[in-house]
């Protein structure tokens, strides 16, 4: 079984952009580097890993240089990009192949992503909040059993944010098709027909509404209550959900949930989960 043993999160300090106080609830913190929000998040861990994957969707980890994160965090770091938004799961997906084909015992995963400007952070119409959550990964019984991780490939708006407007259009209008399909993909390689809740990525509820119904999904096992309080967390905030209801016991003990992140542009990332 392989299992996430520990976990933690750092969310942004609801710092006010530009010294206006325009977005009270979303978690952003303009005053630290990413660098020092992963090296807080890292400090909750209680065991050292065989090395440690950085995930992160921004393309450049503004801050970074100079900083000597593997003497800071005790262990060889290697950084993840592309997969805009679904790449904590690509290194999810690896570290368990890893540990299975035992080239590492045991794995550290942090989904890191935050903004620098008033620009990044309305992405889209979309508010984006700062935080980092991270994972320890590792062959045996722990809090959360990894029963599948799988990414979904098929690009639509190739350029991101620089595609031309009508294959964005296309993407949002196509997102909640492909949604269901990597849902009914990951429920298949897994061997199972459903999952208790599903934790989502993106503020949007409305791409959740009409996966719901496409998916023949209840709306109400879809996790996204908190939303308005985190914004937009990238590559890391179905993560950030599943373990905050785990928390408060809205998830619980042998429930799983699906864990999905829609990456812009045409990826998608979905990972399974049971609380043990």
């Amino acid at each position: 079984m392989i299992s996430i043993t520990e976990y933690a999160y750092e969310i942004g300090n609801k710092c006010p952009i530009n010294g206006h106080d325009i977005i009270k609830s979303v978690p952003i913190d303009n005053f630290r580097q990413l660098s020092d929000m992963i090296f807080e998040c890292n400090k909750h861990f209680s065991t050292v890993p065989d090395i440690i994957y950085i995930a992160h969707s921004i393309p450049f980890a503004k801050g970074m240089t100079g900083k000597k994160l593997p003497e800071l965090l005790g262990a060889p770091v290697l950084w993840l990009s592309g997969l805009p938004c679904s790449v904590t799961h690509m290194a999810i997906k690896i570290a368990v192949s890893q540990i299975k084909k035992h080239t590492h015992k045991r794995v550290l995963v942090f989904g890191a992503d935050k903004a620098y400007s008033d620009q990044e952070r309305r992405f889209f119409g979309t508010v984006m909040g700062d935080a980092v959550v991270g994972m320890m990964i590792e062959d045996g019984d722990g809090l959360h059993e990894v029963i599948n991780s799988q990414l979904d490939i098929f690009l639509i708006a190739s350029e991101g944010e620089n595609s031309e407007p009508q294959s964005i259009q296309k993407y949002r209008d196509t997102l909640p098709l492909f949604l269901r399909d990597a849902y009914r993909r990951c429920l298949s390689e897994a061997g199972l027909e459903s999952v208790d809740f599903i934790a989502p990525h993106t503020p949007n509820r409305v791409v959740w509404d009409v996966f719901a119904k496409l998916a023949d999904v209840d709306r109400n096992t879809i996790l996204d209550d908190d939303i308005i309080q985190t914004g937009h967390f990238n590559s890391n905030d179905s993560f950030y959900h599943y373990f905050t209801h785990c928390e408060r016991n809205i998830i619980n003990p042998e429930q799983t949930a699906m864990l999905i992140n829609p990456g812009f542009g045409g990826t998608r990332g979905c990972t399974i989960l049971r609380r043990k």
